[in-house]
């Protein structure tokens, strides 16, 4: 029986984020930037007992979301044209702040243009991007900068 651990949620203040060396700037003091690392397990049990014998990790879902401003420049940067309001990517994500630089080796990420565009007021785009495995079997590295 597949069961999702318990989650380990890092709110991480603002932060810088690029995909594929492609910086997209600071994300929004006033939104929460989150990544989320949840184990994936399996319990054993045995025909005698039914509590479970023994609990092995199988694997990990790593998620991340935050919320950064919608420029021209990034539009351009990420070749959004017409009335595109929803971009899907993979690539190399990193998160840089405040001593943290998180990399997610291969995140598949979709960023969502705020729906309530307006011409006068600050528009966002929610990025949420979901962590797969890498050629060597990784999926992020944590890095802590002193």
């Amino acid at each position: 029986m597949l069961v999702y651990g318990f989650d380990t949620d890092y709110f991480i203040g603002p932060a810088i984020i690029s995909l594929d060396g492609i910086s997209f700037g600071p994300t929004l003091e006033s939104e929460s930037v989150r990544l989320t690392i949840s184990p994936i397990t399996e319990e054993i049990k045995t025909d005698v007992v039914k509590e479970p014998v023994k609990i092995i990790q199988l694997d990990e879902k790593v998620t991340f979301e935050c919320t950064i401003p919608f420029t021209l420049d990034l539009a351009e940067m990420l070749e959004l044209s017409g009335n595109s309001l929803e971009l899907q990517r993979t690539g190399e994500l990193v998160i840089i702040s405040s001593g943290l630089e998180i990399t997610i080796y291969k995140a598949a990420v979709t960023m969502t243009l705020n729906k309530a565009y307006s011409h006068n007021e600050l528009n966002t785009i929610k990025i949420s991007a979901r962590g797969l495995k890498n050629s060597s079997g990784y999926k992020y590295n944590i890095k802590i900068n002193s």
